[in-house]
């Protein structure tokens, strides 16, 4: 009768460790499985975003749109940095598509959820100029500048001069000639960084628009000291010349 018990117990034994060896064979699989299917879907993810963006470059944005939202489709759940990157992506095709609406949303949920900066307030106020919604426009890049001040004083000069240029070219473009003058101006006080003749060129336009032609054949004349090789400015000191 003991014996029967035992080997009964020994049965029991042997079919719970098989039990819990295929248990843990299922287990192991699954995830496997689902580390395949995710690493699968990350390539495809991948796979359009770089389809995307070569689409952008060809100009061929109503195919990059497609390419970016199906990449983003790919994911589900909270956004990553690869997503938020992706998202940043769709609604420059969808702005250079001429659907600014949709570009314009896009940068709404950024600024909504806190991500981005004084980034997505710039591309945001691209996309409002593309409307010729100038005062919204205006807006997002003055609240990119204050982001652009924090910038400066952490020391990123390099930064802050390429963000400083767009601000200009950008307020220049919403015939805010003052203002586009002084993101000039603040953009070379950076110090000496890698677009200090874009930027002083961006000076001198403003100063034109502003018709300080004074100031600007002045300005003009220290610059073809520095490039002299600039056959553009060249022509453009000819001009200022007459005034």
């Amino acid at each position: 009768m003991q014996k029967g018990k035992k080997q009964n117990r020994r049965y029991f034994l042997l079919y719970l460790i098989l039990a819990l060896i295929v248990a843990l064979a299922a287990f192991v699989s699954g995830i496997f499985l689902k580390n395949y299917q995710d690493q699968k879907k990350l390539n495809t993810e991948l796979n359009y975003r770089m389809a995307g963006i070569e689409q952008l470059e060809q100009e061929k944005y109503e195919e990059a749109v497609e390419s970016f939202l199906r990449a983003l489709d790919q994911h589900k759940g909270e956004y990553t940095e690869l997503e938020e990157d992706i998202s940043l992506y769709l609604a420059q095709a969808q702005s250079s598509s001429g659907n600014a609406v949709d570009a314009i949303s896009v940068y709404n949920d950024f600024i909504m959820q806190e991500r981005g900066g004084y980034e997505v307030y710039y591309l945001r106020g691209r996309a409002y100029l593309t409307m010729g919604n100038e005062e919204a426009a205006w807006k997002d890049f003055s609240k990119a500048a204050e982001g652009l001040e924090t910038v400066q004083e952490e020391g990123d000069s390099e930064e802050a001069g390429k963000w400083y240029e767009l601000l200009g070219l950008g307020a220049l473009q919403a015939e805010e000639y003052e203002q586009a003058l002084d993101y000039f101006e603040k953009g070379l006080a950076c110090g000496t960084i890698e677009n200090k003749d874009r930027l002083w060129s961006g000076k001198i336009s403003a100063l034109e628009y502003l018709r300080d032609f004074k100031q600007a054949k002045k300005e003009m004349k220290q610059y073809l000291i520095e490039y002299p090789e600039d056959e553009h400015a060249q022509r453009e000191y000819l001009f200022l010349k007459t005034r």
